[in-house]
This record gives structure tokens, sequence and C-alpha cells, in this order.
């Protein structure tokens, strides 16, 4: 955010969402990224730039969802529902392939055994068809198996 208001150029944003996304190689650090203390300003930091027109940004922000969906817990948390609306937003308008296999893996991680996150995306009515019929073998991979979570009943 200070970025966007201040006019900070692309590179140092992208290098601070790496450096975060960085942070979660070591579990101890994973675990005090997605504390109560600092999930919230991670998330903000992951919309933010996301969201950004420069497509190596939006990357950086994808590899930093993913990791943060490995120690997001799968529970109904505020922050995993979040986490999953602002994947489901950002996915139908992401052209870049590589951005939409780490947003399309985090949605993955973070419906796994999470019934209100299944839901979630049945009720924002997410059609994963578009990326299982993508030119990429390994979307369709990940897609496939979104549409085997979005079709279980827990």
């Amino acid at each position: 955010l200070f970025a966007q208001k201040t006019g900070v150029s692309n590179n140092p944003r992208i290098m601070t969402t790496r450096l975060a996304a960085n942070f979660f190689a070591s579990p101890p650090a994973g675990v005090f990224m997605v504390s109560d203390k600092q999930i919230q300003k991670l998330m903000n930091a992951f919309v933010n730039v996301i969201n950004a027109e420069d497509i190596k940004c939006k990357s950086a922000a994808s590899v930093l969802v993913h990791n943060m969906s490995l120690y997001l817990s799968r529970d109904d948390s505020d922050m995993t529902s979040q986490a999953i609306s602002s994947i489901l937003y950002q996915l139908p308008q992401e052209e870049d392939e590589q951005t939409q296999y780490y947003l399309l893996l985090a949605l993955g991680r973070l419906l796994y055994g999470n019934i209100d996150g299944v839901s979630l995306c049945l009720l924002l009515e997410f059609d994963v068809n578009k990326w299982l019929n993508n030119s990429s073998q390994r979307i369709k991979e990940i897609a496939s198996d979104i549409a085997l979570l979005l079709q279980t009943q827990y």
C-alpha cells in the first residue's frame, strides 16, 4: 500500500514480496508469518501486489499466497476464507501461466479437507472448466484435482 501511494517502482515491491515468500522456507518463520500479528499484513500485501499490472509482481504474489497456503489452517478461519476469495477473484482475469499455476496450487491446498472453502467456491460460482481446458498440462492436472475437491462431500 505504501508503494502504491508513494510511487515506489515495482522492483522493491517484487523483492519485498519474494523475501516474504522465502520466509516460509523455515517452518518456525512460516508459523510466525501466519500468526495473528502478521497474517493480516501479509494478506494485505498479497492483495495489493497481485492486483499490480506488472507480471513479475503478480508472479511473486502468487508464490507468496502459495507459501502462505502451506501454513494457513484448513478450518473456517477468516484468513483462509480471505485467501480463497482473493484467489477466486484474481484467477479469471489472470493470463500469466506461472501465476495461474501458483494460484491454483494454493487454492487446491486451501480446499483440501476444508468443506467451508469448498462451499465458498460453490457459492462464488467458481468455474474450474477454464483451467481443465488449458493448454498447460500442469495447470490441467491441478484443475482436475480441484474439480474433484469441489465434487467431494465431506
